[in-house]
């Protein structure tokens, strides 16, 4: 099996972030996913803002799934483990493996994204600048 490269954060669970039993409330999760993902771009020197802004380019959701292995509380830190799973030609997926304080992996998250067009909203080939940064964050066995 081959390595993967990834890209690792930290987080501490808000209350806000939480139901009444001060666990996190599910869809949270992908709100935390996004986070990550935004830091995860930033480290790779692609700032959210000047891809959304000035690449020509949008990277809607069309797919998010999610799995719980146990609750996840209010005021606990997290890791979040987030690498790029797959490059196809117009969309990218990314994987999110969250662990507790304590290494006891608490869930998963994966969500596909699609290039699309600012201008004519349609579906359009990967951007380069996209692809090369993520070449890195593949796993050996994905490229």
């Amino acid at each position: 099996m081959g390595c993967s490269i990834m890209f690792s954060y930290k987080i501490n669970v808000r209350l806000h972030q939480t139901d009444a039993a001060g666990r996190l409330f599910f869809g949270q999760i992908f709100m935390i996913a996004h986070d990550v993902f935004q830091e995860f771009l930033g480290s790779l020197g692609l700032g959210i803002a000047s891809i959304l802004n000035e690449s020509g380019f949008i990277f809607p959701v069309v797919h998010a799934e999610a799995d719980y292995k146990r609750p996840i509380f209010v005021d606990e830190i997290l890791t979040i483990n987030a690498k790029i799973e797959k490059l196809g030609p117009c969309s990218f997926t990314t994987s999110y493996q969250i662990f507790s304080d304590s290494g006891e992996r608490a869930g998963t998250v994966k969500i596909v994204h699609v290039a699309v067009e600012r201008l004519t909203g349609k579906k359009a080939p990967l951007p380069s600048f996209l692809k090369d940064a993520f070449q890195g964050f593949m796993s050996k066995e994905s490229v």
